[in-house]
């Protein structure tokens, strides 16, 4: 069972690479795969006239008639288009103007003089026209294109598709979001860059964790896990002896390739290399009208967890250049891979459904963007991006945080310790962090459980074995190489400070064996 859950831990870690393309445009579609016949080809520069000319060849693509009703956010796979409609009507005017914006979807791309523009035409003057294009481009690189126009007297999410009367005062909000097309080089480039981190991925986890593994199961094979101690208890030793086989319950490798600076920078590369599908992810989980939408969205911005990891590791660096490992409690890998999917996903919600967080991101927006006539033609997502990424990167901070105060508030402690023998490494780490290789990052998940079983298959003695491959820092521990020949199949460490500076002495298992209890 153990071996079935840590293979599908090495599966998706080798494939996550490739879990993009459940959003992202595939390598097979070509550049023209937009019909320049039907859908018009916007031109790098444009000004207002021009944009105008753009939003009404969109409106015949994009209407009550092409869209299936009742659907709030639509996306046309043939185009890679995502369509947002919202249905306002005169009531929604007492409101004040920031609560009547937030209500519109796709309004986190919206330029302050579209939103002035907005309110106005849906609250005072019905005539009009605010129809936008707008450019919205990555230190000045294209990375996509948002239209908006207003139908009048019609309520285009109506089953029926029914005209309401025009004194209703009944509007439909129309806003797209056109990523722009990539040329075939570039699509396949990434593509050739994402399987050369698949293939190194998978030669990480069979050199870093799988030949360790394979290697503790032919020792098992042949010697007992330790040796009986003089100063166990009797009925321990009785019990080691008893044992004439072993059976190992594995970890997971995540731990040993994330602690990797070169995996977390070449996917954080990655995702700086693909923003236009992060701002297409932040889209889709600002609205929930259409909930596989939402799902992508989360999953695309769990990708966003790798800045936390290189963040960690940069730290990582600096703690043990300065000798301050002390200072810090290494973060969990899984719990920081689930926070960042609550934090992309959910959290960027919250900050949709907050006007006063939703200005600040226009702000950022508007700080290099280009204007014709009072229009904004184009903004750059830079400063967006970069206060996302530090967020990212403040992410495990609240997440050790979190688990220092569930740790000091819960009253169940020290259970589990008591079912097994070994893990002295974690012993070792928790009074002396220096001796990490890795002190930003927690270890166990790669940790085993070797469980004895006597010669009627019951099981007596449980022991806990972790790789120091990439764990201790072997600078810092004295190899007891004058000791006899090990005839055990797991190294020991032992600590002493009696006289003078602590001392760590390592004693490896036959064969120079990685795995220590």
């Amino acid at each position: 069972m153990s071996i079935g859950v840590s293979l599908l831990f090495c599966i998706n870690i080798v494939c996550m690479p490739l879990k993009c393309y459940f959003t992202e445009l595939l390598w097979t579609n070509p550049e023209t795969f937009r019909p320049p016949a039907i859908f018009p080809e916007v031109a790098s520069e444009f000004n207002r006239s021009t944009a105008k000319r753009y939003v009404t060849q969109l409106q015949l693509v994009y209407n009550n008639t092409t869209i299936p009703a009742h659907r709030a956010y639509h996306y046309d796979a043939t185009h890679d288009v995502d369509v947002m409609r919202t249905v306002m009507t005169s009531s929604d005017c007492d409101r004040p103007p920031l609560q009547l914006l937030n209500d519109i979807l796709g309004i986190v791309y919206f330029s302050t003089d579209l939103k002035l523009d907005l309110v106005d035409r849906l609250c005072t003057n019905a005539s009009q026209d605010v129809a936008r294009l707008w450019r919205v481009n990555f230190i000045d690189s294209p990375a996509f294109i948002s239209a908006l126009w207003v139908v009048s007297g019609q309520n285009d999410l109506d089953s029926n598709n029914s005209t309401i009367p025009t004194d209703s005062n009944v509007t439909t909000v129309y806003v797209l979001f056109i990523p722009d097309v990539r040329t075939m080089s570039w699509r396949y480039t990434k593509l050739a860059w994402r399987l050369l981190l698949c293939l190194s991925l998978a030669v990480l986890i069979v050199t870093s964790y799988i030949c360790p593994l394979w290697q503790l199961k032919g020792n098992l094979e042949r010697y007992a896990v330790v040796a009986p101690s003089p100063v166990s208890q009797k009925g321990s030793n009785e019990r080691r002896r008893r044992v004439v086989r072993y059976n190992v319950v594995v970890g997971e490798p995540s731990c040993f390739v994330l602690t990797k600076p070169w995996v977390c920078i070449a996917f954080a590369a990655d995702l700086l290399a693909s923003t236009l599908y992060v701002a297409q992810a932040c889209l889709r989980v600002c609205q929930t009208t259409s909930l596989l939408h939402f799902a992508l969205g989360t999953l695309y911005l769990g990708r966003t967890v790798w800045f936390s990891y290189t963040a960690l590791a940069s730290v990582n660096v600096a703690l043990k250049r300065w000798q301050k490992c002390h200072w810090i409690r290494p973060a969990n890998t899984t719990v920081l891979a689930i926070a960042a999917g609550v934090v992309g996903g959910t959290i960027t919600n919250v900050q949709g459904q907050w006007p006063p967080i939703l200005q600040v991101y226009t702000w950022l927006f508007m700080l290099h963007s280009r204007q014709d006539t009072n229009q904004t033609m184009q903004m750059d997502s830079i400063f967006v991006n970069l206060v996302f990424a530090m967020t990212m990167c403040y992410l495990p901070a609240g997440v050790v945080g979190g688990r220092a105060v569930c740790r000091r508030l819960c009253t169940v402690r020290g259970g589990v310790d008591l079912v097994f023998h070994g893990g002295s490494i974690a012993t070792l780490f928790a009074l002396h962090p220096s001796f990490q290789a890795h002190c930003t990052l927690d270890q166990r998940g790669g940790d085993c459980y070797v469980c004895g079983f006597d010669a009627t298959d019951v099981m007596v003695t449980i022991t806990r074995v972790a790789c120091i491959r990439g764990q201790l820092d072997m600078t810092r521990v004295t190899i007891d190489s004058d000791a006899p020949a090990n005839r055990v199949a797991v190294g020991s460490l032992t600590i002493s400070s009696a006289n003078g500076p602590l001392v760590v002495t390592f004693r490896r298992g036959v064969d120079d064996c990685l795995w220590m209890a």
